[in-house]
């Protein structure tokens, strides 16, 4: 290892190294199998067993003997002194362990780690105080073959990765050989002692554990990055071809962020919905005549959004696009983010649109957006007062989460709750069920209910049947709404006569609009009221989320939304899925 120690410092290490290291072997080799020989020539097999100073009695001269042991050591010895303090200070240099951080500088005029000469040299003369070096050899060889051996496993490693970045400039090199070497390495230190080998193999594990604990930001270049790529696609790879199974079903959400600093809430609860799956922040860029190439500017949004996932250490990966506006934009990101079939967004999640009023144009592309994630057959959630949630301490054992239940979307309203009570901020959490009545008998339908949670594996505290749901609203809710004046037959006709119908759509009259704005109107103002009734204080709170059909006006849809959650300060959640069920009864 001496000419891999000081390779910083060789003109040409690729040749060099490999060319001194045999030449080194080869010398070395012939001179201890001719001096072996002809110690057994001379000697009886007696004295080469149990006399230790064979060599001086043999030898014509004994100062000669001596001086040249002493040269030997010398001579190992600087090769040591030369290699072990340079790759001292490129360890402090990592910062691995803070103590070490002085060594990590060299002299300013050439590099030459003078500290560390000082730090080895008080090693060396600790070791040598001890007065016997045999205490301490076996352990130092020990030490010197599992570095060997470690080097020869990272070679193996490397080849089997096959990382274009490793190409062995020997060119009698084989993976097999490698193999060979790690092996005969750990082989020799059992033979040597099985205790000492034992040790330093632990000294290696405790270096290897603190070094993964510290995480240190560093970029080594290492093997396990090879071999985590390698991994990660043959994963990739192999669920691909995996037929989808509801059993195994998770969220995989395309989570529309905009700016990533101004939605740290809503990125805080998709990482709770997504817990060890997959999350995806889309940006979409607007910019009808960008000033740059869009190619450029995505690429730039990318590294800044790459760079502020590490930096604050979110589980989530980033998709960013440009284009002339939020749909378009949305529409690339559904069709274009994650990998195959397997690795692509089936939920579509979104912050709520606050202030849905002020520009109308807006709210109709953010209704779009919802009807084009069903045409893609992914769900969507829309999460309100995201903000509102305290993430620095878990919701008591006395909050719920609450979820209105009203008809059946695969499973998708249920299972995103379970999902966020997983999680360490919602683990004390209970769950209550409101639902419709669906049929003559209250009971009768909660027990149908309650056997159905049982056979889900859900778990309720509480099962409630909103037996009002289909009462009017409160003159106060309807005044409020009135005020929005969204319902005025001049403003349906306006909304009619715009109204686009497809091929063998039959037109709707005003008198039928009018109708069906008025009964939908009535619907969530009453259930608005119902939960503000029942859920003000849960600490969570999921709600089915209706298709928009083609009837529907963008603002009167947002202020229907309005209507469910104006007095709610708890997280919301409106839910819709893709009709795909996500849950089963099967064990």
């Amino acid at each position: 290892m001496a000419g891999a120690n000081v390779s910083g410092d060789l003109k040409n290490p690729s040749s060099a190294i490999p060319l001194g290291t045999l030449a080194a072997i080869g010398v070395s080799a012939l001179g201890y199998i001719g001096l072996t020989w002809l110690y057994a020539a001379v000697n009886t097999r007696d004295g080469l067993v149990n006399n230790l100073f064979i060599v001086k009695d043999m030898s014509i001269w004994e100062p000669l003997l001596f001086a040249g042991i002493f040269a030997s050591t010398i001579s190992s010895s600087f090769a040591s002194f030369v290699g072990a303090p340079r790759v001292f200070m490129a360890v402090a240099k990592d910062k691995l362990v803070p103590i070490l951080n002085y060594f990590g500088v060299g002299r300013a005029s050439d590099g030459e780690p003078l500290r560390a000469y000082c730090a080895v040299y008080v090693i060396a003369l600790g070791c040598v105080a001890i007065g016997d070096l045999n205490a301490i050899a076996s352990l130092i060889t020990q030490l010197f073959l599992i570095s060997y051996g470690f080097v020869n496993w990272a070679c193996f490693a490397s080849s089997y990765t096959k990382s274009p970045g490793w190409r062995p400039g020997f060119v009698y090199y084989h993976w097999s050989l490698a193999v060979v070497g790690a092996v005969l390495c750990l082989t020799v230190m059992i033979l040597i002692d099985y205790i000492t080998a034992a040790i330093a193999i632990a000294i290696c594990v405790a270096l290897f554990l603190f070094i993964s604990f510290k995480d240190p930001d560093v970029n080594w270049g290492s093997v396990d990055q090879a071999r985590l790529r390698v991994n990660a696609l043959k994963s990739t790879l192999r669920l691909q071809s995996t037929p989808q199974h509801v059993k195994t079903w998770s969220p995989q959400i395309l989570l529309l962020t905009g700016s990533w600093s101004e939605r740290i809430a809503l990125i805080r609860m998709g990482e709770l919905l997504t817990a060890k799956s997959l999350l995806l922040l889309g940006s979409v860029v607007v910019a009808a005549e960008p000033l740059v190439s869009p190619l450029v500017l995505q690429g730039q949004r990318a590294a800044s959004a790459a760079e502020w996932i590490v930096t604050h250490k979110v589980p989530a990966f980033a998709s960013v696009t440009v284009a002339p506006t939020l749909r378009d934009g949305v529409q690339q990101l559904l069709m274009c983010s994650g990998m195959g079939l397997a690795l692509r967004p089936n939920i579509l999640m979104m912050g709520f649109r606050h202030h849905w009023r002020l520009d109308a144009e807006r709210s109709h592309e953010y209704v779009n957006v919802i009807r084009d994630a069903i045409d893609a057959q992914v769900g969507v959630v829309l999460c309100r007062n995201a903000a509102f949630y305290d993430y620095t301490s878990p919701s008591p054992s006395s909050a719920t989460i609450d979820v209105y239940w009203l008809e059946d979307d695969g499973g998708l309203t249920a299972i995103l709750p379970l999902l966020l009570q997983r999680s360490s901020l919602f683990s004390k959490t209970s769950i209550r069920i409101f639902s419709r009545v669906c049929g003559p008998n209250e009971e009768e339908a909660r027990e149908q209910l309650a056997l159905l949670m049982r056979k889900l594996r859900i778990n309720t505290s509480e099962i409630n049947m909103l037996t009002t749901l289909k009462a009017r609203p409160n003159p106060v809710s309807v005044d409020w709404f009135d005020e929005l004046e969204l319902l005025t037959s001049a403003r349906t006709s306006d909304f009619l006569d715009n109204r686009e119908f497809g091929v063998g759509e039959e037109p709707i009259t005003l008198p039928e609009l009018m109708v069906h704005n008025s009964s939908w109107t009535n619907y969530y103002l009453r259930l608005g009221e119902i939960i503000a009734e029942n859920s003000s204080n849960a600490a969570a709170i999921f709600v089915p989320l209706r298709i928009p059909d083609n009837n529907d006006d963008a603002q009167l849809y947002m202020a229907w939304l309005e209507a469910l959650s104006r007095n709610i300060h708890r997280p919301i959640f409106f839910v819709r899925a893709n009709d795909d069920n996500v849950l089963t009864a099967e064990a």
